[in-house]
């Protein structure tokens, strides 16, 4: 079973593996879904008005600073709220304070963790109210998406990123830092990156908390900084989408690998599976907007079972353009599970001539879709050439021997 976790909740039981797979960015993660995302408005979607300014995190629905800022005051932490459709300096990909896309959707938030030029100790966090309190003894899935995108100015990382849950709300006086607070979760290492990262832990609680509130809990001397961009040297600068806390629960299957690659003009669905518990059939749908699905096939589950099983579907009136595909799972007594989406590239564009996964070395080890057993544990590259000679890389995080 893979041992990657995710950051949002679908209808139904919401219990499945995802594989988010991003044609723009070549990325590639397997991600397991494991339930209802207690974080209100995790992915920033939800808005009282849409961004015009700098430091709006009130703007988002439920999510605010701990300094209680939400307009530009020097010296205090503010976070960024930023919208594709938001003003200017706040309109994603290309804001003031990098350039990148949101993880999902249209809308993402910034802070900073940790400034070098002009101000010492200072810091901004972003909190919230979770939906329902933690049950103590429980066990939870906490994971949340970050990167540091294209940055002019802040171009340095730092280790110390971490998540504070507490019985109240905290409260920083303006931009200090809450050195008092000992976070539960916590990177040791530094982080940065020009992509998006999946970060996860797993939580058990010792009290009900019901406040959660991100950023760097240590001051200036407690944390480690390394300049990662020669053309960014303000301090470090995080963008972050995609918060979730859900609570760990079983599996009715456990997805191994899940896709949509172009094959000619059509597209082929590719999924497997470790184990089964009760799966009568998957019902493959897709959409073109990943708002509306169609239904297009069904493929019958193998029921019970502990061995890898591979099944796949063949969309042969693949949409013209960009198409996107989920899984739904039912079981023998009618239960059900949505995974969330993959995207397949407009496959009548181009014609896939061969596929194969290339370790860190160059070499290649198999074609793509991996057969079982044929791999290790490790990072690696899916890489596709096409028939009019062009080349795209993915990269794959194979985090059990499969």
């Amino acid at each position: 079973m893979l041992k990657c976790t995710t950051f949002d909740g679908v209808k139904g039981r919401g219990i499945l593996l995802r594989v988010l797979f991003s044609a723009v960015s070549g990325l590639f993660c397997f991600v397991l879904l494991l339930g209802q995302n207690l974080v209100p408005n995790g992915g920033f979607e939800t808005f009282s008005s849409l961004p015009t300014g700098y430091a709006q995190l009130c703007k988002a629905t439920g999510w605010t600073s701990a300094s209680n800022a939400c307009t530009l005051a020097p010296g205090c932490g503010h976070p960024d709220y930023m919208h594709t459709a938001g003003g200017a300096g706040v309109q994603a990909p290309n804001t003031t304070f990098g350039t990148t896309m949101p993880h999902i959707g249209n809308a993402l938030i910034g802070f900073t963790p940790w400034y070098l030029v002009g101000v010492t100790n200072f810091r901004e966090y972003p909190r919230i109210t979770l939906s329902s309190p933690l049950v103590p003894g429980q066990s939870y899935t906490v994971s949340f998406w970050t990167t540091n995108g294209t940055n002019p100015y802040s171009g340095w990382g730092i280790n110390n990123l971490g998540v504070a849950f507490t019985m109240a709300p905290l409260s920083q006086s303006c931009g200090a830092p809450l050195t008092g607070v000992v976070p539960q979760l916590e990177i040791t290492t530094v982080v940065y990156s020009s992509t998006w990262q999946l970060h996860s832990f797993t939580f058990t609680p010792t009290q009900p908390f019901q406040f959660m509130t991100i950023g760097n809990f240590h001051n200036d001397a407690g944390t480690t900084a390394a300049q990662m961009s020669p053309t960014g040297g303000m301090g470090a600068y995080y963008f972050l989408d995609d918060v979730s806390v859900s609570l760990t629960v079983p599996l009715p299957i456990e997805l191994l690998a899940f896709d949509a690659v172009c094959d000619g003009s059509s597209v082929r669905v590719h999924w497997s599976t470790a184990s089964e518990s009760n799966n009568a059939y998957f019902t493959v749908e897709r959409s073109g907007d990943a708002e509306y699905w169609l239904p297009i096939g069904t493929v019958s589950g193998a029921g019970n079972s502990q061995q890898p099983t591979q099944y796949e579907f063949q969309d042969a009136e693949a949409l013209t353009g960009a198409g996107y595909y989920r899984l739904k799972q039912t079981d023998y007594d009618g239960a059900f599970d949505y995974s969330p989406v993959v995207s397949a590239i407009a496959c009548r564009d181009k014609e896939v001539l061969q596929r194969w996964m290339v370790d860190a070395s160059g070499r290649i080890c198999s074609t793509w879709p991996v057969a079982t057993g044929s791999m290790g544990t490790g990072i690696y590259l899916v890489r596709t050439e096409y028939t009019d000679g062009s080349v795209a890389t993915a990269k794959v995080a194979v985090l059990q021997p499969y």
